[in-house]
């Protein structure tokens, strides 16, 4: 097969990106005839179906590729492609069945395809297709979620990345709520830093056909794209409602057997609050983070209520409490001080979670904190840590049992993961299993604003303790029916299923803790009747609607709670209910996946390749000819990080990385995983670098006094740890150099490209059953994620702030540096079992057996003795007449 690639992708609610590359790695630009985005809402349940059309201008063959990112609380549903008239459909099945029926499908030489996903950060997917010479593809997929209330609005997010202009785009969002929709708000595009772009009111109609129905249409004309950018569009549009709240504060739909109850009322008083913030001070936290820590917080305190009290703990390896007792932010000494206290925060020391944590609940026991003369308050932790624990108590499972045990007062966690080293997994489960919230908090010059705008969140609580009962519902069919907390400007949905209601009507009972007092009855009477609801809608509007509703809240909250749990049999048994539910209602999920078939009564070509992703793998078989190929991925959430997929094809070499299509530097990666604070096993140094630090900026390179340019930064030297010998050896290496390492039966391969003699790209090939490459260069850097990489054989961990990747494989590590354009590349023997191959410029060095005799004096296995001389800028041996 010639080999021309055109990818697209889909960021956040959507973005579509396609270009097509040649073997000799030439970029020219393929046309997307079409870009469609149809957005329906329907009671706060958002159905999003992408249509996305594209030409193949060349008269050769080509692969187009869509890499795609769903927003985080969405399901995919359907998946259908069209390619010169050959359908293909997607069917939800079980993980292991999806995968049995995708290798039966390849086997036997059927176009297949197979969506997975990983249990963990953003969704994501990648699609491959092969189009024939001008030849045409039509992508459709759908996905499903439930819109979360922030700030007293919902908001629908859509992200569109063309990277070109397109004739036809068109987003389109059409709006049906049970009430008045009173605030309708399309805001200036905007990016995560950025959040006026541009205006895009003279580009998009809104549609009132009705008090309680809109239709907004963004259709960006050309000039307009033009005038954003020269690549074409790139920004979030956004459309923000809220609906009539001045009868009651709750809606419920009510049909079928399912009723859904939304509740958000406004008539309450704020509680008081006791707020402790547990905040990290350990040595990570130096120089940036802290000063974006400490500006949140000072914004934080200005936040407080009067009537509120709060308390600051800072901890590393030591616990330093602020106060023995909840201050009242009443008292201006008292939050004078505490500013004051702030701004004096050093860093330092190593990291103890578990003590932090223990010294806050403590802080926070009913008997210890008191009411102070009122009667009703609310509790709340806000934890921010930027690592994983390295002193005290260790491993997640002892510090969950930990926190549980010492949390009597059943006082909500909120937990934050300020940057790439933060252990999210852990974050999250405190926040999940002590009734709070985890969120990861990204490195970036908004950090800041991130911390103080979740604070925000939470820091009104207008009731707490709220307890829902429906009679006639066994609370086994409830969604979560129990809250500590309804902050202001949110809502809480509960759903059920029923068998026969008393009457034909729904009796709700909703007590909770108010600043009328402790068990308040907030409702106690007969709500909305058997296909009616609170609505005018026939039953034929909703009957579909509340069933989806419920299966959607219900696995979403089985997920949280198998995430949050530590028993085994309560995790498999929860596995097995989030698959059945998954299964009857169409949604991949962790534990299901989607295989994409050929329709059975459309002619084929011969046996043909067949392709999968799951959780970022690759696979392609031998090359032959057929019309339709196809390659799919779902990457869950917050990780998941960002790797290169690849096309792989037998009669050319080439690898295209859709990582190379990042075109916005202030967009954050969408899947950051949780990665562990990570120590090199091998002292890496630069020609710029001492100890592993980088000493200085870079600068406008300046005329040497010969007039000459100067070198570039960059190393030209191959650094190696080889044990016993202490001082790394570092080997001149050249554009002669391309194989790094190769091991035929691992099916990996390293290799690296050269720019001006140094170093600027390095690729890791794994072919096997489930075929995977990453690709590191300047422009794939920060797309780059933490974690295994499904079958192929090394992990990654990341050291954003070094910049920093760290391969891991069976028999050494491989440390990648990012230096502007350049790379400098380190490699550390490990003591191991695994013997590496005699192959490539690594390999031929690890199994030299070269070994120090004497100081400046070296040997290999053949018995040949060179000579070293030692660089003290690199603080290595170079070895003279060495060669590899």
């Amino acid at each position: 097969m010639h080999v021309e690639a055109v990818c697209a992708r889909l960021l956040v609610a959507l973005g579509i990106c396609c270009w097509a590359g040649t073997a000799l790695g030439t970029i020219k630009r393929a046309e997307i005839t079409s870009l469609h985005v149809d957005s329906d809402i329907q009671f706060r349940y958002a159905t999003t179906q992408v249509t996305s059309r594209l030409k193949n201008p060349l008269d050769q063959k080509s692969e187009a590729l869509f890499d795609v990112t769903l927003p985080n609380e969405a399901f995919i549903t359907n998946l259908t492609l069209e390619v010169d008239g050959h359908v293909m459909v997607g069917e939800i099945q079980g993980r292991e069945e999806a995968k049995r029926r995708y290798e039966a499908a390849r086997d036997r030489g059927q176009t297949a395809g197979h969506i997975a996903t990983r249990s963990r950060e953003t969704n994501r997917f990648t699609l491959s297709v092969s189009v024939a010479p001008f030849g045409k593809v039509t992508f459709n997929l759908t996905y499903q979620e439930l819109l979360r209330r922030k700030h007293g609005y919902y908001e629908q997010v859509v992200y569109i990345d063309p990277g070109q202009e397109v004739a036809d785009l068109q987003v389109r969002i059409s709006l049906k709520e049970a009430r008045d929709i009173t605030r309708l708000t399309v805001p200036p595009l905007r990016n995560d830093l950025d959040p006026y772009i541009a205006d895009v009111e003279n580009m998009t109609q809104v549609k009132r056909s009705s008090d309680r129905e809109a239709v907004v249409v963004f259709r960006p004309d050309l000039d307009f794209q033009r005038a954003q950018a020269a690549g074409g569009l790139a920004g979030q549009f956004v459309l923000q409602y809220d609906i009539d709240r001045t009868m009651t504060g709750d809606d419920i739909l009510l049909v079928n057997g399912y009723f859904v109850h939304f509740f958000a009322p406004e008539n309450f008083q704020p509680l008081p609050s006791d707020v402790l913030f547990i905040l990290d001070v350990s040595g990570s936290m130096k120089d940036t983070k802290m000063k974006q820590m400490k500006t949140a917080m000072l914004s934080i305190l200005g936040q407080l209520n009067a009537h509120d009290r709060f308390n600051i703990i800072t901890f590393s390896n030591k616990v330093s409490v602020w106060r023995s007792e909840m201050a009242e932010v009443a008292d201006e000494d008292v939050r004078e001080e505490a500013l004051l206290h702030v701004q004096t925060l050093k860093a330092g020391g190593w990291t103890d979670i578990e003590k932090a944590l223990a010294a806050g609940l403590d802080l926070m026991r009913p008997s210890k904190r008191g009411n102070a003369g009122v009667e009703v308050r609310s509790p709340i932790i806000m934890f921010l840590t930027d690592g994983e624990p390295t002193e005290g108590v260790m491993g997640t499972d002892n510090i969950l049992s930990s926190v549980k045990n010492k949390n009597e007062g059943q006082v909500a966690i909120f937990s934050l993961a300020f940057g790439g080293d933060a252990d999210y997994d852990l974050v999250k489960k405190i926040a999940l299993q002590n009734h709070g919230i985890g969120r990861r908090i990204y490195e970036a010059s908004d950090a800041a604003i991130q911390i103080a705008g979740f604070y925000s969140e939470i820091g009104v609580s207008l009731l707490s303790n709220l307890t829902f009962r429906y009679l006639d519902v066994p609370v086994e069919n409830l969604t979560r029916s129990h809250y500590t907390n309804y902050f202001n400007g949110s809502e809480i949905v509960v759903c059920g299923r029923y068998e026969e209601l008393h009457g034909r009507s729904l009796t709700v009972q909703v007590t909770a803790s108010s600043e009328k007092g402790p068990g308040t009855i907030l409702q106690a009477a007969e709500r909305a009747g058997e296909a009616q609801g609170n609505t005018s809608e026939p039953n034929s509007m909703f009957e579909e609607l509340t069933e989806k509703v419920w299966a959607y809240l219900t696995i979403k909250q089985l997920l949280e709670e198998e995430t949050a749990t530590t028993d085994n049999d309560q995790r498999s048994a929860l596995k097995d209910r989030i698959t059945n539910l998954a299964l009857q209602y169409g949604f991949v999920t962790p534990h299901t996946s989607m295989v994409v078939t050929e329709l059975a009564d459309q002619p084929r070509q011969a046996a043909g390749e067949g392709y999968i992703f799951e959780e970022q793998a690759y696979h392609s078989t031998a090359e032959s000819v057929q019309d339709v190929q196809v390659g799919l991925s779902i990457l869950r959430p917050q990780s998941a990080g960002f790797v290169n997929p690849a096309v792989q094809h037998s009669d050319v070499k080439h690898t295209f990385s859709v990582a190379l299509l990042r075109r916005d530097p202030l967009r954050r990666p969408y899947s950051v995983p949780s990665l562990p604070g990570y120590g090199l096993s091998m002292p890496y140094v630069s020609d710029k670098n001492v100890n592993g630090q980088r000493k200085r900026k870079f600068k406008k390179r300046k005329p040497s006094k010969n007039g000459r340019k100067q070198k570039g930064r960059g190393s030209r030297f191959l650094l190696a740890l080889l044990p016993p010998i202490k001082t790394p050896i570092c080997l001149p290496l050249s554009p002669s150099n391309t194989l790094l390492y190769e091991d035929i039966d691992k099916q990996l391969k390293i290799s690296a490209m050269y720019r001006n003699k140094y170093i600027s790209e390095i690729t890791l090939t794994y072919s096997g059953i489930i075929p995977h490459t990453t690709v590191i260069n300047k422009q794939t850097w920060d797309m780059l994620g933490s974690g295994g990489t499904g079958g192929a054989p090394w992990t990654l961990h990341l050291n954003p702030s070094k910049q920093m990747a760290v391969f891991t494989l069976d028999a050494f590590n491989l440390t990648v540096t990012n230096i502007g354009r350049k790379m400098e590349v380190a490699v550390s023997h490990l003591l191991s079992d695994a013997q590496p191959k005699p192959v490539g410029v690594i390999g031929r060095l690890l199994t030299s057996g070269l070994h120090e005799v004497s100081p400046g004096t070296f040997k290999v296995n053949d018995g040949h003795e060179y000579r070293a001389k030692k660089i003290k800028k690199n603080k290595c041996w170079k070895l003279k007449h060495y060669s590899i």
